[in-house]
């Protein structure tokens, strides 16, 4: 289980259905972010990262997608192609309007609204130790890097010619590399792993801004984060894995940031 997977979490439906005689995905009904992405950004001629589905039509508010056939797995994600395509993403200059912006809610209250879903001798342990990250959350958002915000393994798949594609766009925003590197990397995995995916992504952008420390810092700090946001997403819309979710959480959540307290 990915920690960081927001998959099956977005409001839209996605079913795969045939779209003038071919295999194709509709998807909707999309939130402004995705649909000012499908129908704006990736049909600008300047637009730099992953491959994106082709767009087949629209729909009342949905779209057809093109099919991808071969889904990328978590043990899959430590590419140059992937993390090559993320870093042109973030490179590139094209401006957003704000108001298409997905925003990250990572704030002191979330985590309280979180951690009434912790056993009750996890919850004074947790915030001791994620407090920190919260403080210091304003300079992992404040970067104008356009960042992709949910790039798990289960929004990715490969075209028959083995090109790398990403779908999910629900979470466009900006802020730090990092909050699009720790979706990639699987479990709640330690520094070492990070650092290893971070290299990689450094070696595909000459000149990247950010260095290898900061990144790494800065990938576990999301890590962190978006656990909570996950929580608070699986109970407040009563997913129906929200209970498995929760117990793979406090078998390790706890354990796991006290592994990476030195790292704050």
């Amino acid at each position: 289980m990915n920690a960081t997977d927001l998959a099956a979490m977005g409001q839209a439906r996605v079913v795969q259905q045939t779209f003038k005689g071919q295999r194709a995905i509709l998807k909707g009904p999309l939130g402004q972010t995705e649909g000012y992405f499908y129908r704006e950004l990736a049909q600008h001629p300047d637009f730099q990262g992953p491959a994106v589905p082709e767009v087949l039509g629209w729909q009342d508010g949905a779209v057809w997608l093109e099919w991808i056939p071969t889904p990328v797995a978590a043990d899959e994600t430590l590419s140059a192609d992937l993390l090559g395509s993320l870093s042109r993403l973030h490179a590139q200059s094209i401006t957003v309007p704000d108001e298409y912006l997905f925003h990250f809610d990572w704030t002191p209250q979330q985590l309280e609204r979180s951690l009434a879903h912790f056993p009750a001798e996890q919850r004074s342990p947790i915030r001791q130790k994620i407090t920190p990250w919260y403080r210091d959350v304003d300079a992992l958002l404040a970067p104008e890097v356009l960042i992709s915000g949910d790039s798990n393994h289960g929004n990715w798949g490969r075209r028959a010619n083995g090109e790398a594609v990403l779908f999910d766009w629900e979470r466009l925003g900006r802020g730090s590399p990092a909050i699009d590197l720790a979706p990639l990397i699987p479990g709640l995995s330690g520094e070492p792993v990070v650092t290893r995916y971070v290299r990689l992504y450094r070696s595909t952008w000459p000149g990247c801004p950010w260095s290898e420390t900061t990144l790494v810092r800065q990938v576990l700090q999301t890590m962190a984060l978006v656990v909570i946001e996950v929580v608070n997403i699986l109970h407040d819309r009563a997913n129906a894995e929200a209970q498995r979710y929760q117990q793979w959480f406090n078998q390790r959540y706890l354990g796991w940031l006290e592994s990476i307290s030195s790292s704050n």
